[in-house]
Parts: C-alpha cells; sequence; structure tokens
C-alpha cells in the first residue's frame, strides 16, 4: 500500500491539470455537503449546549377543544413543581423586554422573568458573579446579564458586578454574567428573578407563562405528560375552567427542528446528490484515462500483477485525491457556514406562536468527522468503477493494434445514465420549489406593504406608564407628532402589526343569543389588536362594511370592535355581523365595521379570525407606529426616532423595519431552500451535460477508424452525425426514464416544504424531461459534428 500511495502521489504531481480539475469539482462537491450539514447538525444532531440537554424539555397546556399548545399559569406552574415526581427540577420563564438607559440612545432589551432556579435548571453557572438567591424576588432589583450585554456596554469591565442599570427606570443592581458561550432558548440579554410568591398571585387560568424542566433519568417526555394531565385534573376540582385540560411536554430538541428541520434534511439530500453525480463524473474521467493506459495494464498484468493489486493502485489514486478535495471542500465550508450562520434567521417559529433562538452553525467537530468520512466514501466510490473495469481488461486484446471498447463504453454510459437521472431529481425537485415560492410570494398579505414604515415600542410600566392614562396619552401625543412630519402621508398604532410570528394576542368570547356550543367544541376565540382610527387606511386594509374608528371610541364610551372576514366566515356564517354584540368576560362590544382578512403569522397560513378594539378604549404598553411615506421610508427613519424621542428622550425605539422587509423576512427560509436547491440542480445538470459530452467524444475517439470506413462506403454526414447523436439521446433516455421514478418519490418526500404546488403535476415532469434532453442533444452535438469531420484516409491510417 506505501508503494502505490507514492506511485499515486507521482501520478498526481505528473498529471497536475487532471488532478486538480478533480480535487475541485470534489472540494465545491464535499464542502457544499459539509456547509450544509452543519445546519442539520446544529438543529438535529448536536447535542445542546447544557448538562443532559436531552432530558430538558419544555411544558405546554392544552384545551380539549384545541390542539393549540399554551403556556401554564403561575399557580399550575407551581402545582407542577412540587407534586411531580417525573421532573428533577422545573423553572418559569415570562418573555418580554427592558428598557435601558444610560448608554446613549435608550435600548429596548430582550429580557427573560424568571424563578431563581432557571439557569440551574439549565445547568449554566455564571462566568463571573453568582446565580440568584432562592429568596430574592423582582423587587429585590437584581439582573443577571448576557456576555453580549457586558460586552457591548460595560466593555467587558471586571467591576461590572455590582454596578446599576436603570432599567424600566429603576435600578437594578448587576449580580452575574453569563458565560460566552450560553445560549439562551429564548431571546434574553437581562434575566429578572421571579417570587414564588409573586406566581402564586397569578390569575389560575391566566396562560402566561413559559415552563421548562429536566426530566428524572428514567422519565420520558410522554410519562411525565401523563403524570402532569393527572396534576392538571386535580387542578380542575378547584378551578372548572381548566375541566378536561391536557399537558403537552415538548423535548428542547425536538422544538430547536419544529420548523427548519424538514429543509434541513431536504437541502442535505439534494447536495448529496450532487456529489453523487460529481463522483460519477470523476469516475467517468477516471475509466477514460484507464482505458488510454489500458495496454499498460496489459503488460502489467502479462508481467505478474493479479486484479487486486491493480484496483488497490486505482484506489490508492482515488483516495489521495478525495482527501486533497476533502481538505479543499472544509476550507470552503468555513466560508460557506458563515454565510448560513449570517442568512438563516437567529430566531426560528414555533408552532402556535413564539419563537425559539436557532443554535449556532458551526465547524465543530462532528462536521470535521463528516468531512472526512464523505472524502473518505466519495474516494471509495469514484475510485471503484476503473479498478473494477481495469481487472477486467482482455489481455490479448489489450496487446493487439486493435481492439474492442465496448466494455468500457458500457460502464461510461452506466455512470451517465446515473449522473442523468440524479440530475433529473434535483431539476424537478427545483422547479417545484420555483413554483412553491412563485405562489408564495402573489399570495396577498392583505394590506399593502409598500412605503410603510414600521417602529415598535414598549413603555416601561414598573416606575412610569403605570396606568391606562398615562400609556393612552403618550402614544396618542407620538401619533400626532408623526402624523404632522413632513414626508409622512398616515400614521397609526397597533399592538401587532401583520407578519409578526413572535407575539400572539388570543381572546376568547361569547356571542349572545347565539347557540349554545356543544359538548367538545372549542370555545370561541380570535386574534386580538387594539389600533388608532387610522389604522386600516395607513395599511391598506379595505373595510368591507360599517366603518372604522373614530376619535369618538374613547374611554369612558360603549366598547366597539371590527371583526375581519375571517371572523365573519367562522362565526357569523351568512349573517350580517353589523350591529350584532360580542361579550368578553361581563363586557358587550358592538360590532361596527368589518375588513379584509391579514395574514397574521404566515403567509403559507391560513389568516386567523381578528377582532380590533379601539387603542382609546384599550391601551396597552406595547405598541407599534407605522407610517406610509410619500417616498422612501428607509430615508424617514432618523425623523421618526426624533418624533419620539421629542415626547420622552428615554423610550427606546425598536424592531425598525419597512413592511416589505417583513415580507422579505417572513420568507426567507423558504427562499434560501429556493436558492440552495436552484443550484445544486444547476450543478449536477452542468455536471450531467459535462459527462455527456466526455461520453460522446470518447466514443467518437474510440471508433474513429469505424466512422471513417462508414464514410468511406458512402454514409452521409447526416446519418453519423444521427447515429452519434441517437447513441447519446439513448444514453439519455434510459436517465430521464430512471430519473422520473426517482423524481416522484423525492417529489413526495419534498411535499412537506411547499406550498400550494400539486408534486405529481405531469407537465413539470415532461417539461423538465424534454428539458434535459434537449441539453443531452446540445451536449452531444459538438463531439458527433467533429465525427462528421473525419477523414477516411486518415481515419484508416490512424489506431
Amino acid at each position: 500500500m506505501t508503494s502505490d500511495i507514492r506511485y499515486a502521489l507521482r501520478m498526481i504531481a505528473r498529471n497536475r491539470l487532471f488532478a486538480a480539475v478533480i480535487v475541485c469539482v470534489l472540494g465545491i462537491g464535499i464542502g457544499a455537503n459539509t456547509a450544509i450539514f452543519s445546519v442539520v447538525d446544529a438543529l438535529l444532531l448536536r447535542p445542546l449546549p447544557f448538562p443532559g440537554a436531552n432530558r430538558l424539555a419544555f411544558v405546554w397546556e392544552t384545551s380539549p377543544r384545541s390542539t393549540t399548545r399554551i403556556g401554564p399559569s403561575g399557580p399550575n406552574y407551581l402545582d407542577y413543581k412540587e407534586q411531580s415526581g417525573s421532573f428533577e427540577s422545573m423553572a418559569a420563564l415570562e418573555l418580554g423586554s427592558g428598557t435601558v438607559t444610560g448608554f446613549g440612545e435608550p435600548q429596548q432589551v430582550p429580557a427573560l422573568r424568571v424563578t431563581t432556579n432557571y439557569l440551574r435548571v439549565l445547568g449554566i453557572n455564571p462566568a463571573l458573579g453568582r446565580d440568584f438567591n432562592e429568596s430574592e424576588a423582582w423587587r429585590d432589583r437584581v439582573v443577571i446579564i448576557s456576555y453580549g450585554f457586558w460586552e457591548r456596554n460595560l466593555g467587558r469591565a471586571a467591576d461590572a458586578i455590582g454596578r446599576r442599570l436603570m432599567i424600566d427606570d429603576l435600578q437594578y443592581t448587576v449580580i452575574g454574567v453569563t458565560p460566552r458561550t450560553f445560549w439562551s432558548p429564548l431571546p434574553s440579554e437581562l434575566l429578572v428573578p421571579w417570587g414564588d410568591g409573586d406566581l402564586r398571585a397569578r390569575s389560575r387560568t391566566g396562560h402566561d407563562f413559559g415552563v421548562i424542566g429536566r426530566l428524572t433519568p428514567d422519565a420520558t417526555p410522554d410519562q411525565a405528560a401523563v403524570e402532569l394531565t393527572g396534576i392538571e385534573r386535580r387542578i380542575a376540582t378547584i378551578a372548572p375552567q381548566m375541566r378536561d385540560w391536557a399537558v403537552t411536554v415538548v423535548p428542547l430538541r425536538r422544538l430547536v427542528a419544529e420548523n427548519l428541520g424538514a429543509s434541513a434534511m431536504v437541502l442535505l439530500g439534494a447536495v448529496g446528490v450532487v456529489l453523487v453525480v460529481a463522483c460519477a463524473n470523476i469516475a467517468s474521467l477516471l475509466l477514460a484515462r484507464a482505458t488510454s493506459c489500458e495496454r499498460d495494464i496489459a503488460v502489467r498484468r502479462a508481467l505478474g500483477a493479479n486484479r487486486r493489486h491493480l484496483a488497490q493502485q486505482f484506489l490508492a489514486e482515488s483516495l489521495a485525491l478525495s482527501l486533497l478535495g476533502g481538505i479543499a471542500g472544509l476550507l470552503l465550508a468555513m466560508w460557506g457556514t458563515d454565510i448560513l450562520d449570517n442568512v438563516l434567521p437567529q430566531t426560528l417559529p414555533v408552532t402556535d406562536g413564539g419563537v425559539i433562538v436557532r443554535p449556532p452553525i458551526l465547524l465543530d467537530g462532528i462536521v470535521a468527522s463528516f468531512t472526512a468520512c464523505v472524502s473518505i466514501a466519495t474516494g471509495l466510490a469514484f475510485g471503484l468503477t476503473p479498478a473494477l473495469a481495469s481487472g477486467r481488461t482482455d489481455l490479448t486484446a489489450s496487446l493487439k493494434e486493435s481492439r474492442s471498447t465496448h466494455g468500457q463504453t458500457r460502464w461510461r454510459s452506466l455512470l451517465i445514465v446515473t449522473e442523468i437521472s440524479l440530475a433529473l431529481v434535483l431539476v424537478i425537485c427545483a422547479v417545484l420549489t420555483v413554483e412553491s415560492f412563485w405562489r408564495l410570494a402573489h399570495v396577498d398579505p392583505g394590506f399593502a406593504p409598500d412605503r410603510l414604515l414600521a417602529l415598535e415600542m414598549e413603555l416601561p410600566t414598573d416606575a412610569r406608564y403605570t396606568d391606562a392614562v398615562q400609556q393612552r396619552t403618550f402614544f396618542s401625543r407620538v401619533l400626532e407628532r408623526a402624523g404632522s412630519l413632513p414626508g409622512v402621508q398616515r400614521a397609526a398604532l397597533a399592538t401587532i402589526l401583520p407578519l409578526d410570528p413572535t407575539l400572539a394576542h388570543g381572546q376568547t368570547f361569547d356571542i349572545p343569543n347565539a347557540p349554545a356550543l356543544s359538548p367538545g367544541e372549542p370555545p370561541r376565540s380570535a386574534a386580538r389588536r387594539s389600533v388608532t382610527p387610522d389604522y386600516f387606511q395607513t395599511m391598506g386594509i379595505p373595510l368591507r362594511s360599517g366603518r372604522t374608528f373614530t376619535d369618538a371610541d374613547r374611554e369612558g364610551r360603549p366598547y366597539v370592535t371590527i371583526i375581519d372576514d375571517t371572523f365573519v366566515r367562522s362565526y357569523f356564517e351568512r349573517a350580517n355581523p353589523v350591529g350584532q354584540r360580542l361579550r368578553i368576560g361581563r363586557t358587550d362590544l358592538e360590532i361596527i365595521g368589518t375588513v379584509g382578512a391579514v395574514k397574521q403569522n404566515a403567509l403559507d397560513r391560513a389568516p386567523l379570525p381578528t377582532m380590533y378594539l379601539s387603542m382609546r378604549q384599550v391601551p396597552e404598553p406595547l405598541m407599534s407606529l407605522v407610517v406610509r411615506t410619500a417616498a422612501d421610508p428607509v430615508a424617514m427613519i432618523p425623523t421618526v426616532k426624533r418624533a419620539v424621542y421629542a415626547i420622552d428622550p428615554d423610550q427606546p425605539v425598536y424592531r425598525i423595519r419597512t413592511m416589505e422587509q417583513a415580507l422579505h423576512d417572513i420568507t426567507s427560509p423558504q427562499r434560501v431552500t429556493l436558492i440552495l436547491l436552484t443550484l445544486f440542480a444547476a450543478t449536477a445538470l452542468l455536471l450531467a451535460s459535462i459527462g455527456i459530452y466526455g461520453l460522446i467524444a470518447f466514443v467518437v475517439a474510440r471508433r474513429t477508424r469505424e466512422i471513417g470506413i462508414r464514410i468511406a462506403l458512402g454514409a452521409a454526414r447526416q446519418q453519423v452525425l444521427r447515429l452519434v447523436i441517437g447513441e447519446a439521446l439513448g444514453v439519455t433516455l434510459a436517465g430521464l426514464v430512471a430519473g422520473v421514478a426517482l423524481a416522484m418519490i423525492a417529489s413526495r418526500i419534498l411535499a412537506s416544504i411547499l406550498y400550494g404546488v400539486d408534486v405529481r403535476e405531469p407537465i413539470v415532469f415532461l417539461g423538465t424531461a424534454a428539458g434535459i434532453a434537449m441539453v443531452a442533444a446540445l451536449a452531444s452535438y459538438l463531439p458527433a459534428r467533429r465525427a462528421t469531420a473525419i477523414n477516411p484516409l486518415v481515419a484508416l491510417r490512424t489506431e
């Protein structure tokens, strides 16, 4: 083997251009595989950065009348914690943000209010300072900050512990800094403590907390869910509203991959196919070179070399080439993973609302091991074909002046059939993905996104803006000032804007005089938004019937609401809802109008039934300001921010974006999948075309004497052209038949990530196959044309 490796390295050095082509092709194939595998590794394989991470799980409640997962209340969490034997520890958390001042422009920083054992449940110790004490609560005004916050705002000062921060206009003392490598499952840079007494005082039916727990070593999520559901049954005896509710336990690892794992696996399969096509192409090249050297191989066999020695020599060379390609691929993947880490969204949507932070995409030991395994497997894959073919060389025929090339042609044809079939699979998948994205891009979001600028604000309600009057006054002043700015055509406020999966405000209600709900029927519910009178005109949401809000719909006046088309279809069927009433708790609201439905969470999901309330009647501390500008909305950002700071210089403005950017962001996972899948398909098709060209050029070169004889005997140029192209199309047809069968299987797998596309659409399969046949004909035309130019006299003198 040592001798074979030295011989392989000499052959690579002697044929540097040939080797460079193979290493480049392999580097691209292996690098792309490594980069995509790093995404799969981050989402599906790599252990999360917590001790015993496989035992961490989130806990949700589910209504007997709905499959939607919602968070438990504070009292319910405490009951779970005290009575459960399946969890060795459990923590509650509440997602929010904090207004931080004192570091230049005010900041709105993502934050979590957590029970004091939160970091201990995760198995994390602060890098600096200490963790919360069990007796600490929100009133103690202590905070643990993230490493990024410490680095960005405090310059990694060693004396940061004990420093005071102004958060929501209250002084908090920094007691700890999380480690640099700490991955928070939920967006947060600040942690403040909840005490058990604070949680016990919350409403039993609030459903406003997230719960994460660490299972005991012998407990499974399903067993824990059954146990907690039993606790829920006991809770129902003191809270009848919770009757027949259940509990769902979802492992943290599964939650990470819930909405992006399928796309990552599809891409990994696609890029694997590209690598197989590349291997087939390289095997074809090596087979051609082996054919040109078959007399040399025959001499070696005649001198005593057996088939094992020859095969070992070919495999040594192919493994050396593949390892060089693996090194090139690893270098390429280092660049590719950085691009993917920046392109893919930093947070992933969670089913039923909310987000989870995406783990970082890294080139770690697992990914490097994958690259090494792929390199070795690739070397074996493309080295076996010439190795096997060389072992079947006919010594007598090879040592003669004339010899048959039927065996070598058959091997190369089989490789090209493989390339074409796999290229067809990828191209069909790419075409289906393009159609899906085109349909998604043309979905009507329900509003006009052009020239719309959105800015989010959350008022600090701990020390200031503590009541509805103060909140209403602040937002009214902001709206008045923003609406009067030059270049602003309209301005409005809303609690949640369209296409925002991070927030979900739901509202249950009754319809007086409507038939009672049947047993097992889910309660009537809808998404709830508080908006100002000009919201619908500013957003471009059409009014269907009735009227919109006016300044008269304010505090002290009868409550009114506007509902959307989905709400009407869900709860009023054909009846006219305007003038009818809804009841929330003990409060009646009159329906004064209906408007068009708006996509709330994603373009590929049906609009939720939505009710709109007047912000002047139901103010909230978190509102988004949206302005429609006369020109480029991005140019208006500094002006609008100054308008807010003029009302309160300590009020941060964050999540600044245009609604066109929001549309772009909501489709970014599909866009990344489309771009990569199309790139892989184009690469596979190019490699297959090169393979067809190489095969026909090989056939023409090996059959020069035969073609010369045909021409000498009177064959017309067109007959020779048809003969050569026909051979190429025969191979292509075999590949297309196999490819269509494989594509039918692959398209069904792809269907899970497509929108509005029939994966069995015949025109896609037939059109793609016809297109590849045309590409194959073009790839074979040049060597076929060269065959027609063969001079019979020269051909008959040439071996």
